[in-house]
């Protein structure tokens, strides 16, 4: 075997894409990694809050893990034909959140905690946006606890009125 073969065997997948990505200026693979269905930009939101979703999503799902690198800026400008400030405004918010970390000259990585807080965050979310409104909702049609708590079960209870 020659040294050219025993060096190719080592270098990861993930450092021979971000070679071939360097080396031929096309977005990283990675961007696919995380947006896995390609998911397309709407009009719904502001951009850079879909870039950091997308983000949050595929470390919260798995796709991202700590310490692995994230899409760059100029990785998600190519692929959504974007600003690059745009992207960074997205990537910038994670930092700031502590669910990214920058590593000069190597790019963004996922802490080791990144998943943990963004758990934490949207169960926060969850509860402000879902359960309270569907708890004063429950009051308001004086529905029962007991009955709310068996609907989100799953168990049906038949109107007796």
């Amino acid at each position: 075997m020659s040294f050219f073969d025993v060096f190719i065997k080592l270098l990861t997948i993930s450092s021979i894409s971000y070679m071939v990505s360097y080396i031929s200026n096309e977005p990283y693979k990675l961007i696919e990694k995380v947006i896995v269905m390609k998911r397309a930009l709407d009009d719904t939101k502001p951009i850079y809050i879909q870039i950091k979703e997308h983000i949050e999503d595929a470390i919260i799902n798995g796709t991202l893990n700590p310490d692995e690198r994230a899409p760059s800026t100029n990785e998600f400008a190519a692929f959504y034909k974007i600003n690059p400030a745009t992207a960074a405004k997205g990537i910038n918010e994670l930092v700031a959140e502590h669910i990214l970390v920058k590593r000069r000259g190597i790019g963004m990585f996922v802490t080791t905690d990144a998943k943990k807080i963004l758990i934490a965050k949207r169960k926060q979310t969850f509860y402000k946006h879902f359960v309270l409104p569907l708890k004063q909702e429950a009051e308001k049609l004086q529905i029962s606890e007991t009955e709310l708590i068996e609907w989100v079960k799953g168990v049906h209870v038949q109107d007796e009125n």
